[in-house]
């Protein structure tokens, strides 16, 4: 699974809102700096959503940090993460 562009990204939903990493517009703008790689992080706090492509297909996301993104739907799961020179 890869990220989306942006041009093909019709709305990005966010859950959990006791968890406060991300909003529509903060994830939209830090997607294109992420890279595949990383590991999960047992016990910690998710919030998540979904990013709906503009060709109906819905993606679903779950972020263990702020540097941590894991794209999901039933063909499997990434995991990604923002390089450490990254900037948000």
């Amino acid at each position: 699974m890869t990220i989306p562009k942006a041009e093909d990204i019709q709305e990005i939903h966010v859950f959990s809102p006791g968890v406060k990493r991300f909003t529509p517009e903060t994830l939209l703008a830090v997607l294109p700096k992420f890279v595949a790689g990383g590991i999960y992080k047992p016990k910690m706090l998710w919030q998540y959503g979904g990013i709906e492509l503009k060709t109906g297909v819905t993606i679903n996301w779950r972020a263990d940090g702020e540097n941590t993104l894991v794209l999901f739907n039933r063909g499997g799961e990434t995991y990604f993460q923002l390089p450490a020179e990254s900037d948000r």
